[in-house]
């Protein structure tokens, strides 16, 4: 028996085939194009990632006999919100999570109803992030488009009502809508009215890995699948790639890194106080039953590293069909050793927790006539992991709970340069495994929960994770000594240029 597990991103989607012992059959991936018309308006087309979907399963479904493939699950990205009318026809493209064209609806929402009173109830720090934002833009500039709206979905609820399901989203899912309540697992009403939207019209809220549907004869024809196979609800793609890496007790953390950095911790109960809501830290809903988790974000991690790479390291002709693992380890074989006196304050794209000042700018500091260009490379890897550490230390003084080892999953997991850099300067130690899709394996594990293949969340994760070969990287005692000091300077040199952002 096998399951199928998708993970929906911005510019790309991913499905994987898992057997009953937790073993990968097979990979699908397909891209498409965001659209941008202005800075801040970022969208996407959801026919094109349908589309990519059917195509996936259709890939999917070539490996293995239809009668074995029981269920579908699906980790996506939160935030992003499309409207549709009756038939399940967008009216509008999907509006992406970094899309910020709706700060003046976020504003406005936080002066109706108070910062501190959405906090308390949503755990989500207010941002124009979230769906209700978006939903509340939609109305104020294409009135009868808002009104004509019979259900604004998001892509976890989307894709599963496109396959075939009942209108079902997950709590995690749910959670970055910003109208649901965490506390009472249900829509929020005054969230709700100030937006003037209907409950009917979003999905019903429920735990990750309830049965929502069976397969549609539609997409039956389409992708060869057979119609008794279940639709599982999914969850959130942080704390689905948690599932997926086994990350769902207190004193555990899993560090994604891609064009952002995001590090998730678990809690056993919700984390609201002062802290977190000072420094913009979400909590919400995990996809582990009866469990929580909060996650801070570098904003610009892979990003600061790949503009460096694009602007220091162009690649020329003859290096065009290279792989970025192998440019990224050209550069790292020729840096320094050791640290030097030169930093770099990673924001250039704004700054992430604990400030989240979206004003912040880059800055190389210690600049000499000596300074080489790979002391540079190496100063752009150590600024973006200082981040981390002041957003890993964060989350241990949020909840009082010691995090020795990290579980690291993302392009940085394919450097070990990087990840002993990480082990270095936090000084805790860092599980990597290469080439693991966290996202498809926590989903294809509720769907192997939702359709009996794994009784309980624990066998679903224990028969990935032995499936799964981690590299350890512990901290180098002498180098975490020189790195406790030259974090300070970091933090010092930030707070220091971080008055200077209003200016510039």
């Amino acid at each position: 028996m096998s399951v199928i597990g998708l993970d929906i991103g911005t510019s790309s989607s991913k499905g994987i085939l898992l057997s009953d012992q937790g073993q990968v059959i097979g990979k699908s991936y397909r891209e498409y194009a965001i659209s941008s018309k202005f800075e801040t308006h970022l969208e996407l087309n959801p026919n094109q990632v349908w589309k990519a979907i059917i195509s996936i399963l259709n890939e999917l479904a070539s490996l293995e006999k239809k009668q074995n493939i029981k269920a579908i699950s699906i980790s996506a990205m939160g935030d992003t919100v499309t409207p549709f009318d009756h038939q399940l026809v967008p009216l509008y493209n999907s509006l992406l999570a970094f899309d910020t064209r709706s700060t003046p609806e976020s504003i406005s929402l936080s002066e109706k109803l108070g910062e501190k009173w959405i906090f308390e109830t949503t755990g989500m720090p207010i941002h124009p992030t979230y769906s209700a934002c978006k939903i509340l833009w939609l109305k104020h500039h294409h009135p009868r488009l808002f009104y004509k709206t019979d259900k604004f979905l998001c892509y976890e609820d989307y894709i599963s009502a496109q396959l075939g399901s009942d209108y079902a989203i997950s709590y995690s899912s749910a959670a970055r809508t910003l109208f649901f309540d965490l506390h009472q697992k249900t829509w929020n009403k005054k969230i709700l009215a100030e937006c003037s939207v209907k409950e009917d019209q979003l999905s019903r809220p429920c735990p990750s890995g309830t049965p929502i549907g069976h397969l549609s004869k539609k997409v039956s024809k389409e992708t060869t699948l057979l119609e008794k196979t279940q639709i599982i609800c999914g969850g959130h793609d942080q704390p689905c790639g948690a599932i997926g890496m086994g990350v769902i007790t207190e004193g555990s953390a899993l560090d994604t890194t891609g064009t952002i950095e995001v590090i998730l911790v678990p809690f056993f109960q919700p984390h609201l106080n002062e802290t977190m809501f000072n420094a913009k830290i979400c909590c919400y809903s995990h996809c582990y039953p009866n469990t929580y988790c909060s996650f801070s974000q570098v904003l610009t991690a892979g990003a600061a590293y790949q503009w460096f790479k694009d602007n220091f390291f162009p690649m020329s002709p003859n290096q065009e069909n290279y792989s970025q693992e192998s440019i990224y380890h050209a550069i790292e074989v020729n840096m320094p050793h050791h640290p030097k006196s030169l930093y770099f304050v990673p924001y250039l794209s704004g700054s992430g927790n604990p400030t989240m000042n979206p004003n912040a700018k880059g800055v190389f500091y210690g600049l000499t006539l000596k300074t080489k260009i790979n002391d540079l490379a190496r100063a752009v890897l150590e600024g973006i992991t200082y981040e981390m550490r002041i957003n890993l230390e964060l989350m241990e003084s949020i909840s009082n709970i010691s995090i020795p080892k990290i579980k690291s999953v993302g392009g940085a997991s394919r450097s070990n340069f990087w990840l002993q850099l990480k082990a270095d300067i936090t000084g805790k130690t860092i599980l990597s495994s290469k080439n693991v899709e966290a996202g498809c394996l926590g989903a294809a594990i509720l769907a192997g929960i939702g359709t009996g293949i794994f009784t309980t969340f624990e066998e679903g994760i224990d028969a990935v994770n032995r499936n799964i070969e981690y590299h350890e990287f512990s901290p180098n005692r002498e180098m975490n000594n020189v790195y406790n000091e030259k974090y300070h300077e970091y933090q010092m040199l930030n707070k220091t240029v971080s008055q200077l952002f209003s200016f510039i």
